[in-house]
């Protein structure tokens, strides 16, 4: 999120359903990558919500979380943090 708040354009610099590069934490490569469920296109409207993947690598094992970023008030401010509920999904 650090990534989205930083970037002022970023629902056109990023592409949706793409994983970003790795990057080395400690022990481990982590990426992220932006969905929009909606219709696919995280730069057709700010009032989208955007589910964001988070992807961690540690020798054998890869943990995939994500948490869905939905507007709380379209006219004032674009994105904001929502509560969520989380899943974990296995990678192949």
């Amino acid at each position: 999120m650090f990534r989205i708040e930083s970037d002022a354009a970023w629902r056109t610099t990023c592409t949706s359903d793409v994983w970003s590069p790795d990057v080395g934490v400690g022990d481990a490569w982590v990426s992220y990558k932006l969905v929009d469920e909606n219709d696919g296109n995280i730069a057709s409207g700010a009032g989208d919500a955007v589910r964001i993947y988070g992807r961690a690598r540690v020798h054998e094992t890869v943990r995939i979380y994500s948490v869905v970023l939905a507007p709380s008030n379209a006219v004032t401010k674009p994105m904001a943090r929502q509560p969520a509920t989380w899943r974990r999904d296995m990678a192949p």
